[in-house]
């Protein structure tokens, strides 16, 4: 990961650094980090919406505003 955005209360959008691999060579890209949000959604209960984009980044939406 490059960094995120955040575009509204509960919306990220998280950029992903080209060329990045996991141990296994597999490629990060977008579909991998949907995926993983995906998951961490299921476990957490934060996320309500990951969405594929395939200009290099991941959107989520939380199903609540971030508290710091």
């Amino acid at each position: 990961m490059v960094g995120y955005e955040q575009v509204d209360p509960t919306t990220f959008v998280w950029s992903i650094r080209p060329g990045m691999t996991f141990h296994s060579g597999d490629p990060v890209d977008s579909e991998a980090v949907a995926f993983s949000f995906g998951r961490l959604a299921k476990l957490q209960g934060v996320l309500d919406v990951v969405h594929v984009r395939r200009d290099g980044h991941t959107s989520s939406t939380a199903s609540r505003p971030r508290t710091h």
